[in-house]
């Protein structure tokens, strides 16, 4: 895959260029290098229109960023001769030329020979290059015993354990073939590895992206408003192992344990000002976000999504978000339900605990339930489900979730109305109202 611009590298350092019409040139050795790297607040020198032609001229060295200056010297030094760098190849000032390159950034950097990532560099004033002494990547010896005095481990790495356990300086390189680091360049000693998803072959591929997410939601982007672009290349690379459905950042195939999820407890969270993502999906909330019940809970679902109504549009703010998705669920006592059917103080000890995505709603809300239990300990969690607000005739809008805990050393009952019910896919047909006095009906949440 070849890029629509590069930074074409020249030895004349006061000469390097920005490359377009690339395929124009046949035989050319396009191998290229990636530069991954944060903006942060620094007003940096950037590719706009009007500054296009006098770019494909000279790129004034003295204006970019340390940061870029050090990652062309690095591609100079490996011999390659081109380098793509987001700011300088993708017209700023253009959300049309934006969004064509932005969902092209995974084949970008998937197809580049190298990828130069400048972890150490809060924006482009520190570069690439920082000192450290040899004693930060030198492999220490820790001797240690049991309490019996029996040889419990002799021989431990100690640059392994500061990587996974302490925050470090030391290297690592992880790919589908081997683990390494500046210390052990030709493999890592077992069984210590790092905890990345990507090739741990135990995971689904959902659980690659509940794991992906939950960490993508600690990071701090740029700019806010591109979160599901930005994250586009991993959802196309798993569309394509799974044929899923992809929507608005959960899938289709089980979205309704996807829909299980909460903010972080005492993080900042807060919902835009403008629609980027519909309430029900992470993306609509800037903060910290988890999966309390995901891996090794089994989850009994008391409702079915009959329905995906949604609309992509690009726009000049979000460049892309959902103008509007809606979700058609068939669950159970929503419209009729006092806020305290669920909500109120449970019994025999067990304990409520709610979690709301940007602070307490002033409107009154109720709640969805998602049954979820564990499966060796079902006293653990009684129930769980979302809280929601209603918006308009059988609509509603995520506001948090609830989950109800059973007290230690209580009994494993369940009440009456938190005992969980399969409800149909049917789009037409509704249940008559049950023994626990819950009528199925279909809502809308958006």
């Amino acid at each position: 895959m070849l890029p629509t611009r590069l930074v074409e590298i020249r030895p004349d350092y006061e000469r390097d260029v920005v490359s377009s019409n690339l395929t124009s040139q046949p035989g050319e050795d396009f191998r290229y290098a990636t530069l991954s790297h944060c903006w942060g607040k620094l007003a940096m020198f950037t590719l706009k229109r009007d500054k296009l032609e006098e770019l494909q001229v000279r790129i004034p060295s003295q204006q970019v960023a340390k940061t870029f200056r050090d990652a062309v010297d690095i591609t100079r030094r490996i011999g390659l001769k081109y380098r793509w760098i987001d700011s300088l190849c993708i017209l700023q000032d253009d959300d049309g030329d934006w969004s064509r390159e932005a969902v092209l950034m995974s084949e970008i950097y998937g197809s580049s020979s190298l990828n130069i990532a400048a972890t150490g560099a809060a924006d482009g004033r520190v570069g690439c290059y920082q000192e450290r002494g040899p004693a930060a990547v030198a492999a220490q010896q820790l001797t240690a015993s049991d309490q019996t005095g029996s040889q419990a481990f002799d021989r431990f790495n100690f640059d392994i354990y500061r990587q996974n356990i302490v925050e470090s300086p030391l290297f690592i390189w992880e790919c589908g073939q081997k683990l390494a680091c500046e210390t052990f360049s030709e493999d890592m000693p077992s069984p210590l590895s790092t905890q990345h998803a990507w090739f741990q072959k135990r995971k689904s591929n959902l659980n690659v992206w509940i794991d992906t997410v939950t960490q993508y939601s600690r990071c701090n982007p740029t700019d806010p408003w591109d979160k599901l672009i930005a994250i586009s290349g991993i959802s196309n690379w798993l569309q394509g192992k799974t044929n899923d459905e992809y929507i608005a950042g959960l899938w289709l195939k089980y979205i309704e344990h996807q829909m299980v999820w909460c903010t972080e407890d005492g993080a900042v969270t807060r919902r835009p000002a403008g629609f980027r993502a519909p309430s029900w999906s992470w993306p609509s909330i800037d903060g910290l976000i988890r999966w309390p019940f995901w891996g090794g809970v089994h989850l009994e679902i008391s409702i079915a999504v009959i329905q995906v109504i949604e609309v992509l549009k690009l726009n000049s703010r979000s460049r892309t978000s959902y103008e509007s998705a809606g979700l058609l669920i068939r669950c159970l006592g929503v419209r009729n339900a006092s806020r305290s059917s669920i909500l109120d103080t449970p019994s025999h000890g067990d304990k409520l605990v709610k979690s709301f995505d940007a602070g307490t709603p002033d409107t009154e809300y109720k709640a969805l339930q998602i049954t979820v239990r564990a499966p060796k300990r079902a006293t653990d969690c009684l129930a769980a489900g979302l809280l929601v607000e209603e918006v308009g005739l059988s609509i509603y809008r995520h506001v948090g979730m609830f989950r109800i805990t059973a007290a230690y050393g209580a009994p494993g009952h369940v009440r009456t109305r938190l005992a969980p019910r399969k409800v149909s896919r049917s789009a037409t047909a509704i249940g008559p109202v049950a023994e626990d006095g819950l009528e199925e009906e279909i809502i809308t949440l958006v």
